[in-house]
């Protein structure tokens, strides 16, 4: 097989690869996820052992995260609980060896942009479904709010903020096509809708920052104004086609009622059932990561005191492997900054950098130290922030 033909090999099986860790998140579909994986993992293998330019790359990303999974399996020996530690930790090191293999897959082949498609793919399996126009054995919905393919409402929201991100950067490449920008458009506006049905709160207050990231009014042209209008009024006709106005409005119902009790919290109060959850989870597991602040009590043990996850990465962090596995990890984040302030100035730089905050705070609701999906976002964005550099110092 070419170089060409094994590139687009590649370019096929890692999409497929990332819209499967969307399309397959539930506990009971991820064995169709899997399969995906050992398929890439497979061909990965063959062709690594036939083809001699191909090598394993390494970079300074992989290194922070394999220093972070081997502090976390490590924490198995102090861990409250050894068989929840171990069980994720093994989790770990699945992760670990995706990130090695992508980067590996993506250096040689220049095929980064396939990470974009595939989140692409699993978007609009999830636009389906919130339309109606495809069912699934598994329950979508929970106290009102949509859960899609993800089993939670907060997961959901990230997956469409990150395909939102995966349009805008798309839309600013000379090569997509025409027909596909269009696509794109329409892609931003069903994110925005799907993440209303999530009524994830931070999600609704960071979509907007990341699309007023775009906002240029100096490439503002008629022709653009155009192709908008003629989206907009398509999704419109879409929308009152397939939509349920009865579940719109118990959507927004709950939508009220929600940010009713954000205020109240700003406020002082107690806030709804949610924030309230939320907020004695933080206290309680505060007062657990005080009592083992530098080792933490052990991987993924955070439910063994308190019966559930933090619902905060920083917290579950905190709480499982300490302030050094906090570190660890938050490393990789500090890693990607700096690759991306070394870039020069530009609507892509602007791009990664806002992505990479609203994914810093998307963790105050989510935990995400083991989700390859946005392991391998991050990943993009420092192989993207870096190749820049080089192309720019030619």
């Amino acid at each position: 097989m070419t170089y060409d033909g094994r590139r687009k090999l590649f370019f096929i099986l890692l999409t497929l690869f990332i819209a499967s860790l969307i399309v397959f998140d539930l506990s009971h579909n991820v064995i169709y996820n899997n399969l995906m994986n050992l398929i890439l993992l497979s061909v990965f293998g063959f062709i690594f052992l036939l083809d001699k330019e191909l090598h394993l790359r390494f970079n300074s990303f992989i290194l922070a995260y394999l220093l972070f999974t081997s502090f976390a399996l490590s924490s198995i020996f102090w861990a409250v609980d050894f068989d929840l530690a171990l069980s994720y930790s093994l989790r770990l090191v699945v992760a670990f060896i995706n990130i090695w293999m992508v980067y590996t897959i993506i250096s040689h082949y220049k095929i980064h942009n396939a990470i974009l498609y595939g989140i692409l793919i699993g978007a609009f399996f999830n636009y389906l479904i919130a339309f109606g126009i495809i069912h699934v054995n598994y329950e979508i919905y929970e106290f009102g709010r949509f859960l899609g393919t993800e089993g939670n409402s907060n997961k959901l929201a990230k997956v469409m903020l990150l395909t939102i991100f995966a349009s805008i950067v798309l839309l600013s490449l000379d090569t997509t096509n025409k027909y596909l920008k269009v696509y794109l458009r329409f892609s931003i506006l069903l994110s925005l809708y799907v993440i209303f049905l999530t009524v994830s709160k931070k999600a609704i207050i960071l979509a907007p920052i990341l699309l007023l990231s775009t906002i240029s009014f100096k490439e503002v042209k008629l022709k653009n104004i155009v192709i908008s209008f003629l989206t907009v009024a398509v999704l419109i006709k879409i929308f009152f086609t397939y939509m349920d106005f009865n579940y719109l409005n118990s959507v927004l119902d709950i939508f009220e009622k929600r940010f009713a009790g954000l205020f109240h919290i700003l406020e002082g109060g107690r806030g709804d059932a949610s924030s309230g959850e939320r907020a004695y989870l933080i206290k309680e597991g505060f007062n657990i990561f005080m009592d083992n602040p530098v080792f933490g009590t052990g991987l993924n043990t955070f439910r063994v005191f308190l019966g559930k996850y933090a619902h905060n990465n920083y917290l579950e962090l905190l709480v499982d492997v300490g302030m050094i596995g906090f570190v660890l990890f938050y490393a990789i984040y500090g890693i990607v900054f700096l690759e991306i302030k070394k870039m020069n100035k530009s609507k892509l730089r602007r791009y990664m950098l806002i992505m990479v905050i609203i994914l810093l705070l998307m963790d105050l609701a989510t935990v995400s130290y083991f989700n390859k999906l946005i392991l391998l976002v991050l990943l993009y964005i420092y192989f993207v922030a870096k190749n820049n550099q080089k192309e720019q110092s030619l």
